[in-house]
């Protein structure tokens, strides 16, 4: 049973950082090629990768805390 949670969980942390990690190359390839030669573009670029960065430093935040041991 606990080995069963455990894939579940690890198989739903996985889907949740996929979105934010494939924007995350996709804001940055597209900086790096410059197609986003417009600055409206490269800021909306750059609001995105700081965002999604965000969005996975909190989703690893959470994990870590749940991971904790109850008692210490």
């Amino acid at each position: 049973r606990f080995a069963k949670e455990t894939a579940e969980l690890a198989s739903a942390l996985a889907h949740e950082m996929r979105n934010p990690l494939a924007a995350l190359q996709s804001a940055a390839l597209q900086l790096v090629d410059g197609q986003a030669l417009e600055e409206e573009d490269r800021i909306a670029l750059e609001d995105s990768i700081r965002r999604d960065t965000e969005r996975l430093r909190r989703l690893s935040g959470d994990f870590l805390q749940y991971a904790k041991p109850l008692h210490t």
